[in-house]
């Protein structure tokens, strides 16, 4: 997990990778979060079908979007997925 931190240049919470490291590991759980640099990583490591946006676990929630602030967007969350992507394969080119 640490590999793919430094890989992609970037800092994560404790719990954030704790809890990503989780997800490559199950396919039980869905992972959510707001934080830009989890996000990125999620994707960079191949793993955004198995996350959600705030916004839209928001939804599944029953909760509407007037309540949420930018970051929690699913249009932020498509950035971050976009950003992840483009890392991953800016890398295997170095490698």
């Amino acid at each position: 997990m640490n590999r793919c931190t430094k890989e992609a240049r970037l800092t994560i919470d404790p719990g954030e990778l704790e809890s990503i490291a989780y997800l490559s590991n199950t396919e039980e759980v869905a992972f959510c979060t707001c934080d830009k640099a989890a996000m990125t990583l999620v994707s960079y490591m191949e793993l955004e079908k198995r996350s959600i946006s705030v916004e839209q676990a928001a939804k599944i929630a029953g909760l509407r979007r007037e309540h949420l602030l930018l970051r929690h967007s699913e249009k932020k969350f498509k950035e971050c997925i976009k950003e992840g992507k483009a890392l991953r394969v800016q890398f295997k080119k170095l490698v």
